[in-house]
């Protein structure tokens, strides 16, 4: 009975192991997550026009920079994809398609506090 149990588990994390590995994001995949949630960001800001037009000037810029501000590890079946701002690095693992943040501070909430 234990045997089997064992190789019920083996089974079951080696097919975890492989979907993982193909899940596992790519830099690319990241690059347009930030760009989906700063864009997210911008047009929640949409109240006053001088306002959207400097935030839409700054995501411009912000999307040509960010690829050249973040690091990826390639772990296989996870990536740690490292972001250096001037106020510090942020790590976000990378893990079955989505992203969790390493740290409680989070880089958009720069941008709700000057709201």
């Amino acid at each position: 009975m234990f045997k089997s149990i064992l190789k019920v588990a083996m089974l079951i994390l080696a097919v975890l192991l492989v979907v993982a590995w193909f899940t596992n994001p790519e830099k690319e995949d990241f690059a347009l997550r930030i760009k989906m949630e700063l864009d997210k960001e911008v047009n929640s800001n949409n109240d006053n026009p001088a306002l959207q037009y400097i935030a839409e000037i700054g995501l411009k810029f912000t999307k040509h920079v960010a690829e050249k501000m973040m690091v990826r590890k390639n772990y296989g079946i996870c990536s740690i994809f490292v972001i250096s701002l001037p106020d510090g690095d942020y790590s976000y693992l990378g893990a079955f398609g989505n992203y969790f943040p390493l740290q409680t501070k989070n880089p958009l909430d720069q941008i709700n506090k000057h709201k």
